[in-house]
């Protein structure tokens, strides 16, 4: 293997880890310890795609606001919970948040 072939291999590792480990871990740490509050989608922001990377369908994140348990209102996208299509505004959810630092949260899965 030559050395360009082992940054490229390296790079890839590296793009996995940033995408679906460090997700994964922060996933079950607030589903293990995350503090639940309801929240409301006020809006979605579009991945940002490459006019090359664009697929059929775009994928947006929804924009929620929420309050934690201590009063703090908090407004941002989940670090978990992409949806494949946009729905509706003004949409309740519950979401899971890390108490340290609020503006890390997720979509709640729905049981069942």
């Amino acid at each position: 293997m030559d050395s360009i072939s082992i940054a490229m291999l390296c790079f890839l590792v590296f793009i996995v880890i940033i995408i679906v480990v460090i997700p994964n871990e922060q996933k079950h740490s607030l589903e293990k310890n995350g503090k639940e509050a309801e929240g409301l989608i006020i809006g979605w922001k579009d991945l940002a795609l490459s006019e090359s990377q664009r697929m059929a369908q775009s994928i947006s994140f929804p924009i929620i606001e929420f309050t934690t348990g201590k009063g703090e209102e908090i407004t941002g996208k989940p670090i978990i919970g992409i949806a494949e299509s946009e729905e509706p505004i003004n949409v309740s959810v519950t979401i899971l948040y890390n108490p340290e630092n609020p503006s890390e949260f997720m979509l709640k899965r729905k049981k069942g």
